[in-house]
């Protein structure tokens, strides 16, 4: 009943903002998940609930997901926030990281923070992680270019496939995500300004970010249907 439900809603709700969900409790060190770009983690759970670990997978959100905080547009600025809550769970390594889409270059971050701190990272997982187009090889660049506005033509109604695929020839407009389609098809989650500021957030720190080398084993999973289509040892 919704009575019930406000209820289990006041019992639950926490005094202060953390990080970190749990998905899946466990045992030993856990696995920390990033969040993609809409900065939440609802889409973590059935991930969490299909991996077969006996690790805790525990999700990890972004600054801003709950209304009370201003997200953050920078991944220096992430990790510093991520960082202290992470080490609060389990204070020293070796750690287990991975991240969805760009939750992945989050994951790479905490790493390369963690080992100029001394710690060991045992594994550090991307999850279809790719950095901003323009850091691609030029060749990569041009076939997401391709497959991106065919995925509009695709996806989209007509209308709107040729106002993308123009906005594309004229330099303007990122690549086509989810999360975006989500946000701009559904008036629901429209209205969630706290999200949609999350989000853009999210897109200006991917714009900002250059990748550098990471000392250290990188585990790729791709999915089989995505966005960018290209094996990723051709771009990273």
């Amino acid at each position: 009943t919704p009575r019930r439900l406000t209820d289990l809603l006041q019992a639950s709700s926490p005094k202060s903002f953390s990080p970190l969900v749990t998905i899946r409790p466990g045992k030993s060190q856990p696995l920390f998940v990033f969040h993609g770009v809409g900065g939440n983690v609802v889409e973590l759970q059935r991930f969490g609930r299909l991996i077969e670990t006996d690790h805790p997978v525990i999700a990890v959100q972004a600054k801003g997901v709950d209304g009370t905080g201003e997200p953050l547009d920078r991944l220096e600025q992430m990790v510093d926030f991520y960082l202290p809550a992470l080490r609060a769970r389990q204070p020293h390594g070796p750690y287990y990281l991975a991240g969805y889409s760009g939750g992945g270059l989050r994951a790479m971050e905490i790493a390369r923070r963690l080992q100029a701190e001394g710690e060991s990272i045992a594994s550090l997982i991307f999850i279809d992680t790719f950095a901003h187009q323009d850091t691609f090889p030029k060749s990569a660049r041009q076939i997401v270019r391709l497959r991106t506005v065919l995925h509009a033509f695709r996806t989209m109604p007509p209308h709107r496939a040729v106002r993308f695929t123009l906005a594309r020839l004229r330099g303007r407009g990122g690549p086509i995500n989810r999360a975006g389609q989500l946000i701009a098809s559904n008036p629901v989650a429209a209205s969630a300004t706290a999200l949609r500021k999350v989000y853009d957030a999210a897109n200006v720190a991917l714009l900002h970010y250059r990748p550098t080398p990471y000392a250290g084993g990188i585990v790729f999973l791709r999915a089989r249907t995505s966005i960018f289509p290209i094996a990723p040892r051709r771009i990273w």
